[in-house]
């Protein structure tokens, strides 16, 4: 959709009503909500563990090397650099990897997502169709390249953790609605769909906010019980961000 967001009507969007329409949308079709988390979740387990996997070869190799040299008279010193510098760069070179899962689960769903705030009724394929992947896997690159600039320079080089804290806040904040307006505007100039989610944050900082705190809560809740109110949980707090997201752009959802 190439639509430009229009103001919305009041700059207060109701977290009640959020959490109210959240409610009865989950309600009218929750085994593909609830079954769509369910199998996203085992997906990024997967991945989660494949990566951690990867990493313990990796780093068992390269400390046999060191050993090897130690014990043969090789270069043991650069062995061991190599080892330790692999230890300092896997997390990051783990996130990196990590973008991949986590754009592709973003572009899904929030397609169905989408679908509901349309008014149509939601299958289980549309949480499992890819909408605007590249330009979201592109956006979470970059997203995630600076916050590990962030932490190597602001964080570790200079010691100002409280600054790095600082800027992943705002840079959260800022970012909190490009993927969605990525998606909702899909056919459109990439940056000018991402320009759109910014200034929707720019524009209703007090309301990206709370509903940025729903679904922390929602989440905390579902965490709370035993995990598997995040079946709940998860679903409910994208339902209120597409509502929030929609209702700012001056389009309701349905």
């Amino acid at each position: 959709m190439n639509d430009v967001p229009r103001p919305a009507t009041s700059t207060v969007v109701s977290a009640r009503a959020a959490l109210r329409w959240s409610w009865t949308r989950f309600r009218e079709t929750p085994a593909v909500l609830a079954g769509a988390t369910a199998l996203w979740l085992l997906v990024l387990v997967w991945v989660v563990v494949a990566l951690q996997w990867a990493e313990d070869m990796l780093t068992g190799h390269l400390n046999h090397r060191a050993l090897e040299a130690a014990a043969g008279g090789g270069d043991y010193m650069a062995a061991v650099f190599t080892y330790l510098r692999f230890v300092d760069t896997a997390p990051y070179i783990e996130q990196l990897f990590f973008v991949i899962p986590s754009a592709l689960l973003t572009s899904c769903a929030v397609h169905g997502l989408l679908v509901i705030a349309d008014g149509r009724r939601p299958h289980l394929a549309d949480f499992f169709r890819a909408v605007s992947f590249w330009p979201i896997l592109l956006f979470s690159l970059a997203g995630t390249g600076l916050s590990i600039a962030d932490e190597l320079v602001v964080s570790k080089l200079l010691g100002l953790t409280w600054l790095y804290v600082a800027i992943e806040i705002i840079v959260a904040l800022l970012a909190a609605w490009m993927p969605y307006a990525i998606a909702d505007r899909r056919g459109a100039p990439v940056l000018a769909a991402v320009g759109d989610g910014l200034l929707l944050a720019v524009r209703y900082p007090g309301q990206t906010i709370v509903a940025g705190l729903l679904g922390i809560g929602l989440i905390l809740a579902g965490l709370f019980l035993l995990g598997v109110g995040l079946l709940v949980a998860l679903p409910l707090s994208g339902l209120v961000a597409i509502y929030y997201f929609r209702t700012l752009r001056g389009r309701p959802p349905t």
